[in-house]
């Protein structure tokens, strides 16, 4: 079964390269990759989606602050190219998973914004009669070849590096982190949601900021050493409650508890550093 993925040269793509099951053969795309395959491009997409059986859309921009910033690419890349993927698929007769974040709801920043709209999109193609499309909203993911500034790697750098690390308003905040494999997981299991649907991924387990940091100091066998700074702009987050019924209803679980996640990453960190 061929399978198109596109955002395939990203930090998930990579886990579900390692998940796929025997049978997916994986038809890489990507705006990075040598050809420069672009999402928005529906000519390009429909040649690519040629034999293919499934569509996995992980294309797109990820990080909240820089979205802050610069919004443009990621209203190209969050919103063009899912409605491109989405309107190809269905032209193609295709079904889709579909990438957005626990974030859409809050639509509070660009980002969270572009997810919800995103979507919305796979809304209207039903309405239209169109798409065959799930959503999977995932949460906060670590594990092994994850950009470096991001949170979990973050905490590891420091904390290898000697330096405490940084907590803002003493780490309070609540969230839910879940492997990148056990997302990997997730979407490969997604083609048996209904259509339509948006489901959100978790662990169901919350913890704050400060516990996340403990436990990496504990995977590395270090006292716990930490900065605090007050930043008022993120004072009264509201913790990250998903729900799990869907998910549930098609047996996906995770499988990695954070302690053994965070183990496994932070032995990986550490070996990639040594080479």
């Amino acid at each position: 079964m061929r399978v198109l993925l596109t955002g395939s040269d990203g930090f998930i793509a990579n886990a579900v390269y390692e998940e796929a099951p025997y049978e997916w053969q994986i038809v890489p795309y990507d705006l990075n990759h040598a050809l420069a395959q672009d999402a928005c491009d529906l000519d390009e997409l429909l040649i690519a989606m040629k034999d293919c059986s499934l569509v996995v859309n992980l294309a797109g921009e990820i990080r909240v602050p820089r979205s802050r910033s610069n919004p443009i690419p990621y209203w190209r890349n969050n919103v063009l190219a899912a409605v491109t993927v989405f309107y190809a698929a269905a032209k193609t007769g295709l079904p889709v998973v579909h990438v957005s974040s626990t974030m859409a709801p809050s639509a509070d920043n660009h980002y969270a914004i572009t997810k919800r709209a995103s979507e919305l999109a796979m809304l209207a193609e039903q309405e239209a009669g169109r798409g065959q499309i799930v959503t999977l909203r995932l949460p906060n993911i670590y594990g092994p070849m994850q950009p470096e500034d991001f949170v979990v790697p973050l905490f590891i750098n420091q904390a290898m590096s000697g330096k405490p690390i940084t907590l803002h308003n003493n780490g309070d905040q609540q969230k839910d982190f879940v492997h990148v494999n056990d997302i990997a997981r997730a979407i490969i299991m997604a083609p048996h949601l209904p259509a339509g649907t948006t489901a959100e991924v978790a662990s169901g387990e919350l913890i704050t900021i400060r516990e996340l940091a403990q436990t990496i100091y504990d995977a590395l066998g270090k006292v716990a050493r930490f900065e605090n700074v007050v930043d008022e702009k993120r004072l009264g987050e509201p913790a990250e409650i998903a729900d799990l019924t869907e998910m549930n209803s098609i047996g996906w679980l995770p499988q990695l508890t954070l302690e053994d996640g965070i183990a496994q990453t932070v032995k990986e960190y550490r070996e990639s550093v040594t080479v």
